[in-house]
């Protein structure tokens, strides 16, 4: 990295500092499949989050696979 003082360079590597480290949102695209956590079961469906401070969403039992599920993780089909 290269700055015409040292001021300049201080702020350059505080900005760079505070990118690598801020949390942001991924882009999540349509159609495909993700991992998710599930922080509730309703009677309607389940909250999950995609992703670390993303607030709970409902995926409907509509969306759900029927299939009994042997393992923790729970297969969602393309929606």
């Amino acid at each position: 990295m290269f700055a015409p003082n040292q001021t300049a360079m201080n702020e350059a590597k505080d900005l760079i500092d505070q990118l690598l480290t801020t949390e942001r949102e991924p882009d999540l695209e349509f159609g495909a499949i993700y991992t998710a956590k599930i922080v509730e079961v309703r009677d309607i469906g389940v909250m999950v989050t995609l992703y670390p401070n993303m607030t709970a969403a409902l995926l409907h039992n509509s969306q759900l696979d029927q299939r009994k599920v042997r393992e923790k993780w729970l297969y969602i089909p393309h929606l």
